[in-house]
């Protein structure tokens, strides 16, 4: 095992075990509104570089977002190299499959995927190549929000990732790794996507939301937060512009 871990600390109000093929998956639940009515569910993906350890590094966020009466399902997945794609893939897409079979606690019109960098990645990867995101009646409550999304992993300037591609033999053009490959009109109808001024991804992900505003029929909207680098919202100091 060569996992690196983050420092963190959550505080989740429920963790669960949930499962998922030959295994299980666990997830951290803050809870939203006290209604006894179905709660809007946004689904966040943590960043890790698809090798880190980052679950509950995303805890801050996740609270704020229940604060609005959503209940936030914060995933765990499954870290390369020991688990090589398409692990990750497959475990947000079970995600998606438990909530779905969850409705007297979730809403099914009002399922949320976020996204932040690789989890900005495997939320597009999910949401526009999984059966469970298929166009039509099913999927007219499906949002996405990506924040600096790393969208195409064939694009590693420079990086380590690029060193150590011989460690798996995959097709970089299968869209459940490289989503700019999807089907555009396959995306949710509702779209946020967030950049940063100062990013290697910013480029592509804009060029993304551009090609999927051009099919029509979807609500998008992508702002670039400038003089930020990728990752702000982890390593800015409070009270700085950032």
């Amino acid at each position: 095992m060569i996992y690196a871990t983050w420092a963190v600390d959550p505080h989740p109000d429920e963790v669960l075990h949930i499962p998922s093929r030959d295994r299980t998956i666990r997830l951290h639940i803050y809870n939203g509104s006290r209604s006894t009515r179905p709660s809007p569910v946004p689904i966040n993906v943590c960043d890790g570089r698809f090798t880190l350890r980052a679950l509950g590094i995303d805890d801050e966020f996740c609270r704020s977002i229940a604060q609005t009466g959503y209940t936030v399902v914060d995933a765990k997945y499954r870290l390369a190299p020991e688990h090589p794609f398409p692990a990750a893939f497959d475990d947000i897409e079970d995600v998606v499959k438990w909530v779905r079979t969850q409705p007297t606690r979730f809403d099914q019109m009002h399922i949320s995927l976020f996204g932040f960098s690789a989890g900005g990645n495997l939320v597009l990867a999910v949401a526009s190549s999984s059966l469970l995101f298929s166009t039509g009646k099913e999927n007219e409550g499906s949002h996405s929000t990506l924040l600096s999304p790393s969208i195409h992993p064939r694009i590693c300037r420079n990086r380590p990732q690029r060193r150590s591609k011989w460690l798996i033999e995959v097709d970089t053009r299968d869209p459940r790794l490289s989503p700019s490959y999807a089907d555009p009109a396959r995306f949710p109808k509702n779209m946020l996507i967030i950049t940063t001024e100062e990013d290697p991804f910013t480029i592509e992900g804009e060029e993304l939301a551009e090609k999927v505003r051009m099919v029509g029929g979807h609500n998008i909207i992508c702002h670039r937060m400038e003089g930020c680098m990728h990752g702000w919202d982890k390593e800015a100091k409070r009270g700085s512009k950032e």
